[in-house]
């Protein structure tokens, strides 16, 4: 979701507090942005999830709920104080919350930026229509697949005629926002590339153009289980044909003026630091919060256990300033800290904020910062 909570367009201010937190190794303002989960609520069984794959041996079955509405204004008014930018639904499917276009429409009156991050199977006219009124900022789809027949093999309960009704609902928002005139919210098509779709990646880029959405997300799969990578990860050979495939890509989106975001297959930044070692700043920026109000610090969680605290218990602000927060950022800022811990760093979804940090705080110029 790199395009979505992107610390290059926070106010200076804002960015200000940040670093002066991340130097004195203690926060001065709220995260950038919060994902707020129905934790394995989800209506799919995907293949790379490391919940509901069939690859898993032991499917999680956990208790399954939403942040109820009252801890959710709560969060939202401490979050608006704080500072957030962005509240962020994901991390599972966020429309099976009956309750999720109210808490939208809350979030806003705090000026708060949504975004939603969805499989799309659950999305249709009436709440498509909703978003579009509502001003969503942020809209990602995760199709997975450039053809109808493809996404069965990654989504395996659905069917080739799901993969043509999300994109004819895509395609509606996108007609929608011309009719209202409005550029929200903004759009993004997005794919995690395994040897079961890799030779997708062209055919998916077309969707762009054909469902009128400006920005394309590609990712390499990232393997939650061993059981995960031995079935799914891509060969050596694969990976050379993906760069083939995103070379053709790269042409596609110019031509047709499409946005991509493509950095794990050696994107256009460059860093004088390798990603192996490059400090997460994430406990600067950001919170995982559960539905049974669990808060996290990394989105690798590892159950209760992996938690700073509860919101149903003590407010956000109580946590989020507390010495096991604080502790969390000095120790676990390196990587072999937060690898022992059995978080899954450096996530390539992180990295470009975390360059983007490394690389201020490391060059002089204020000029820079700015």
């Amino acid at each position: 979701m790199s395009y979505i909570q992107n610390i290059k367009d926070v106010d200076f201010l804002y960015k200000s507090k940040v670093l002066a937190g991340i130097l004195l190794k203690r926060a001065f303002a709220g995260p950038y942005f919060v994902v707020i989960t129905g934790r394995y609520r989800c209506n799919y069984r995907c293949i790379f999830c490391g919940a509901f794959s069939e690859f898993i041996k032991n499917e999680i079955t956990r208790p399954r709920y939403y942040v109820n509405m009252d801890v959710f204004k709560g969060l939202v008014r401490e979050l608006s104080i704080l500072g957030t930018k962005i509240a962020s639904f994901g991390d599972f499917e966020p429309f099976m919350d009956t309750q999720l276009i109210e808490k939208i429409e809350y979030a806003k009156q705090y000026n708060l930026g949504c975004s939603i991050t969805t499989n799309g199977s659950l999305i249709n006219e009436e709440n498509a229509e909703k978003i579009v009124n509502l001003k969503l900022d942020y809209l990602s789809v995760s199709i997975n697949a450039g053809k109808p027949e493809t996404y069965p093999r990654i989504h395996v309960t659905e069917t080739e005629e799901t993969f043509e009704r999300i994109v004819s609902m895509i395609s509606l928002i996108e007609k929608l926002k011309e009719k209202k005139r409005t550029s929200f919210p903004r759009t993004r098509l997005s794919m995690v590339v395994c040897n079961r779709n890799y030779h997708d990646i062209v055919k998916f880029v077309g969707l762009c153009r054909e469902t009128g959405v400006r920005n394309f997300f590609i990712k390499r799969m990232i393997p939650p289980s061993k059981e995960i990578a031995e079935e799914l990860a891509l060969t050596h050979e694969q990976e050379k044909e993906v760069k083939k495939y995103i070379a053709k890509v790269l042409n596609f989106a110019r031509k047709y003026d499409i946005n991509v975001d493509w950095a794990e297959w050696g994107g256009p930044q460059k860093t004088r630091v390798k990603k192996e070692d490059m400090p997460c700043y994430y406990g600067w920026l950001f919170s995982l919060i559960d539905g049974n109000g669990d808060v996290h610090p990394c989105c690798f969680v590892q159950g209760p256990t992996s938690a700073i605290g509860n919101i149903r218990k003590d407010k956000f602000r109580t946590l989020w300033f507390s010495k096991k927060y604080q502790n969390f950022r000095r120790k676990y800022k390196n990587i072999d800290e937060r690898r022992k811990m059995g978080y899954l760093c450096n996530h390539p979804s992180c990295f470009p904020n975390n360059q983007r940090i490394y690389e201020i705080l490391h060059r002089p110029s204020l000029g820079y910062i700015i």
